[in-house]
């Protein structure tokens, strides 16, 4: 299940700091790379207890609110590990369970990949505005 997630944030990630022409080039597991970034990734499950309780006692009929709030801080660092910038941002996946169809036990949500786009985007932005300090680090 975290696997799954991990592999979706490496992916959306890459593709987000591609598309943004900020960097030369983007990848994972660079031996000496001019700049990498550490990502720190956060879910805190919405919803309550109490609710799914009920929910789950009446076969779900009555439906239940769910979800997560996603953060991922990231810190970009020089080739020595030096911290360049710290940068933050957050999105929110919500669902509604409720009896539509018998579904088989074992059944998850998958967050959309917008929810990491968002994340992600956010991030780049903030360290376009950081531009120069980006750029007298790999001066």
């Amino acid at each position: 299940h975290n696997q799954v997630r991990v592999d979706e944030v490496k992916k959306v990630s890459k593709q987000i700091f591609e598309k943004s022409g900020l960097f030369k080039s983007v990848d994972y597991n660079l031996f000496k790379p001019d700049l990498f970034v550490d990502f720190k990734v956060s879910e805190v499950e919405k919803g309550s207890s109490a609710n799914a309780a009920i929910s789950g006692f009446t076969l779900l009929l009555i439906p239940v609110k769910t979800g997560a709030t996603f953060e991922v801080e990231a810190v970009l660092k020089d080739k020595q590990g030096n911290p360049i910038g710290n940068y933050i941002s957050n999105g929110d996946f919500n669902a509604i369970i409720h009896l539509l169809f018998i579904l088989p036990i074992g059944w998850r949500f998958n967050v959309p990949n917008q929810v990491y786009e968002a994340i992600f985007e956010d991030i780049v932005a903030q360290m376009a505005a950081d531009r120069s300090k980006i750029l007298n680090a790999t001066a």
